[in-house]
């Protein structure tokens, strides 16, 4: 009876062990994402032990990266070393904070950020540049739209067109176009003009 029980308590110890050993938090210590999913090289937490070629599972549609020095929970199937995933990382410099209960936020340790604020906000945030590159066609539809630049505003394409009225506070200049011949009839006016003034003139010397 005593041997059932030993052999009992032999298979609830080595179920613990593997229940203690399913789950770890773990450092980020090198990345690889050549392959058809990314893998990373992890440090298990207080302990020297290394995990190499560790895969990191991804929500489809979503795509990350966590820095070098990231913290990650790897999860080991089965309780065994040889069978780990990564199920979450986390960047404690890079994280946003102050964030409310409800907002959503994508960003990276530059600074970009993407956020989603309560109030029905959403900012775009980027220390150098943000491409928008539709193959076809982008629309915006709003009641109102301001674009704000320190420098300039350039639009480069072979037509600009305007549906309704248009005002400008500064100067306008043209290279070509409409533009340059208003000026040259407001110049041919004054020219007329000042020949009509001079016939004026002479006939009533003359």
């Amino acid at each position: 009876m005593s041997g059932d029980f030993a052999s009992f308590q032999s298979q609830l110890d080595r179920h613990k062990t593997r229940m203690l050993m399913g789950t770890a938090p773990a450092l980020i210590t090198a990345i690889d994402d050549s392959g058809p999913i990314s893998k990373v090289q992890v440090r298990i937490n207080d302990t020297p032990e290394i995990v190499d070629g560790v895969p990191v599972m991804q929500f489809y549609g979503i795509s990350t990266i966590a820095p070098v020095e990231s913290d990650a929970t790897g999860l080991f199937i089965t309780g065994q070393r040889a069978n780990p995933i990564i199920i979450g990382t986390n960047n404690q410099k890079a994280r946003l904070r102050d964030q409310k209960p409800g907002e959503v936020a994508i960003f990276t340790d530059e600074g970009d950020k993407i956020t989603f604020n309560r109030g029905n906000k959403i900012n775009v945030v980027s220390k150098d540049t943000v491409n928008v590159t539709p193959q076809n066609n982008f629309s915006v539809d709003t009641k109102d739209a301001t674009i704000k630049a320190s420098d300039k505003i350039k639009l480069d394409t072979p037509l600009v067109e305007i549906t309704g009225n248009l005002k400008v506070d500064g100067t306008i200049e043209a290279g070509g176009g409409y533009l340059p011949l208003i000026a040259e009839i407001a110049a041919l006016r004054t020219l007329v003009s000042e020949l009509a003034r001079r016939v004026e003139a002479l006939e009533a010397s003359g």
